[in-house]
């Protein structure tokens, strides 16, 4: 995983996160088919698949996943679809847009 996508994954939910927490995939399985959760996007591959991300849609969800989550170190994680979204799509566009260092061509 590149440097963006670790920094990213520090406010994000992924399976990698949920797989941490000791969540087996039956469990994310049935969150999904309930929807409690919906996969939003997946982060660039460290193999040959990528790290799903995930939306939590059940606040009493957020709240359980929050607490255990600050357990892992991940205390400003987003959950709705919206901030989500938003959060990948600035972290697109700001290499992008960072400038050229002095003496560099840019």
């Amino acid at each position: 995983m590149n440097r963006s996508a670790t920094t990213l994954s520090q406010h994000l939910l992924t399976r990698s996160d949920l797989a941490k927490l000791g969540v087996r995939a039956s469990r994310v399985l049935t969150w999904l088919a309930k929807g409690w959760i919906d996969q939003i996007a997946t982060l660039p591959p460290t193999d040959a698949q990528g790290d799903p991300v995930f939306a939590v849609l059940s606040r009493e969800l957020r709240d359980e996943l929050a607490g255990r989550l600050r357990d892992l170190g991940k205390d400003t994680v987003v959950f709705s679809p919206l901030r989500i979204r938003s959060l990948l799509v600035r972290a697109m566009l700001l290499p992008k847009a960072e400038p050229a260092a002095p003496g560099e061509p840019g």
